[in-house]
């Protein structure tokens, strides 16, 4: 395939994405700059790659993207930040452990690379929790980056932050016209939740200057699906499961995984710790909440009062001093 071809293919898939309802032919050619001569081919070259694609006479809709297309796709999109090299599976223990592969054998060299599954046999979250997902229905990818200059609490914040921010930002333009988009909120150190139900997970592990952050996000799951999955994702004191699909958003894994990495570029490099800060009060589900926690060894009780993008969680623990948690040795076990 040719240079200017590849182009053509992505800039379709492009359009085909941002579509919110079914695309005449010749608008679909002018927006694309594709001839009526080519449209065709170019349209097949996608179903050829396992894209689903509805087709009348007139009209053509994306229905679901396919993962052998997504490689491509996203590093032509992100050549100059997170995503510019993207690994694809069909299948993997987890998209954690290729990641953690991939950093020790290139080092830097990992940096800023995604690693992506539709399906994980051994996926897990913090601690050594065991992360359920179902073949196709979850976004699994892992980012590598540096963490030289940042610390794992701002990895750890900056993700949260960035998944929160793309989900209300995409559903807002997919919803209906005048209806605000999903609201999610942040449980503090790795969760986001809609309605009180956990939507997606985040795992950060950092290997010496290397970070690997790992996301577990609840696409098209129905309510059947996530009633069964709701045992794997409880965390001791009862947090269900819930979807996009389950939320009422019909929405393309590529095109979250997509805006996503772009907010990621942004909060785990360019914003400032003052607008993580800020942005995190405004999502939080625990601020000024009494909370139990575990913490190196230690049981803590006491109120959330604040948190530093750096270095964690503001405990003001019931009869003794202000007690900052670090997010990667710290876990909530009540919430009142």
């Amino acid at each position: 395939m040719n240079a200017r071809s590849e182009t053509y293919g992505l800039r379709l898939l492009e359009v085909l994405l941002e579509a919110e309802e079914a695309i005449g032919i010749e608008r679909l050619c002018e927006m694309t700059g594709i001839g009526l001569d080519r449209i065709d081919g170019e349209l097949e070259a996608l179903r050829s790659s396992r894209c689903v694609i509805d087709e009348t006479a007139h009209a053509v809709r994306l229905r679901q993207t396919s993962i052998h297309c997504w490689s491509e796709f996203l590093e032509a999109r992100h050549v100059n930040g997170i995503g510019k090299r993207v690994l694809v599976y069909r299948e993997t223990t987890s998209t954690q452990d290729v990641a953690r592969e991939l950093a020790e054998s290139k080092g830097e060299g990992a940096v800023e690379s995604v690693v992506v599954a539709d399906h994980q046999t051994a996926g897990r979250g913090r601690l050594g929790r065991r992360w359920v997902g179902t073949v196709g229905e979850s976004l699994l990818f892992t980012v590598i980056v540096s963490v030289k200059e940042v610390s794992v609490d701002r990895l750890v914040l900056g993700s949260c932050i960035a998944l929160a921010r793309t989900i209300e930002a995409l559903t807002s333009v997919l919803g209906e016209t005048g209806v605000p988009g999903v609201q999610p909120e942040i449980k503090w150190p790795n969760d986001v939740l809609v309605d009180g139900k956990k939507i997606a997970g985040i795992l950060v592990e950092a290997r010496g200057d290397v970070g690997l952050i790992g996301f577990g996000i609840n696409v098209h799951q129905a309510n059947e699906t996530l009633g069964k999955m709701t045992e794997g994702v409880r965390e001791g004191f009862g947090f269900e499961a819930t979807s996009l699909r389950a939320e009422g958003v019909s929405m393309d894994r590529l095109r979250l995984l997509d805006d996503l990495l772009s907010q990621l570029d942004r909060t785990l490099g360019e914003e400032s710790a003052e607008s993580l800060h800020e942005a995190w009060k405004a999502r939080s589900c625990l601020l000024q909440h009494r909370i139990g926690v575990e913490c190196d060894g230690r049981r803590l009780e006491g109120r959330v009062i604040d948190i530093d993008p750096a270095q964690g969680l503001l405990l003001e623990v019931e009869r003794g001093p202000v007690t900052i948690l670090p997010a990667a040795t710290t876990s909530i076990v009540s919430v009142e």
